[in-house]
């Protein structure tokens, strides 16, 4: 009979303990898993209102795929600047993406720019394949391939492909002199933890 009763104790703390641990994010996580798209929205906003940078990233990629709500650029764009703000590098990769495109918002290549740049220098490999091509076409903000060259080598570096093939067709373009800079610049962007990339 202790045995049961010791038994009996423990699973109970277990269960009070852990589910008092648990919040509306990982109720919303355990509803996604299930496949309960209502409840994984409904605890991820509770979450994200609270200030979970990660609820609020998952309630931006919510309503931008529509799942379990009409899709909403104007919501996903609101939720993925509180994760942006919040530190979460791949909500300000989404949140330029949106404004380089103009996905459900105005085109805004100044905000786009900012939030590539956000992202890229906290290592988002994609962010800076971004840099580098607004960088090389000049659309934007004046053309400069040292730049871009230096991008698209710290993108290469971070094992994103697509960024080695732009780097090989911008290195054509530089004279030896050039190419050496833009190497260096690349080297010290890298050691800087991407805080020295000018």
């Amino acid at each position: 009979m202790h045995k049961r009763s010791v038994a009996l104790f423990i699973s109970l703390f277990v269960s009070f303990t852990f589910g008092a641990l648990a919040g509306p994010y990982e109720d919303g996580i355990a509803a996604g898993v299930r496949g309960d798209v209502v409840s994984l929205e409904r605890f991820m906003r509770l979450a994200a209102e609270q200030g979970n940078s990660d609820a609020q990233e998952r309630l931006g990629l919510i309503f931008y795929y529509g799942q379990g709500v009409a899709k909403d650029f104007i919501e996903a764009e609101k939720w993925y600047r509180r994760a942006a703000e919040g530190g979460v590098v791949s909500s300000q990769y989404n949140l330029a993406l949106m404004h380089e495109t103009g996905q459900g918002i105005s085109v805004n290549y100044k905000e786009a720019f900012k939030w590539y740049r956000t992202a890229a220098q906290q290592g988002y490999a994609e962010a800076q394949y971004k840099l580098g091509i607004i960088y090389s076409e000049g659309k934007t903000i004046p053309q400069d391939y040292l730049q871009s060259l230096m991008w698209f080598s710290v993108s290469a570096s971070n094992k994103f492909e697509e960024a080695e093939f732009k780097r090989d067709d911008i290195e054509k373009k530089l004279s030896k002199k050039q190419l050496a800079k833009a190497q260096d610049m690349a080297r010290r962007c890298q050691s800087s933890n991407y805080k020295k990339c000018d």
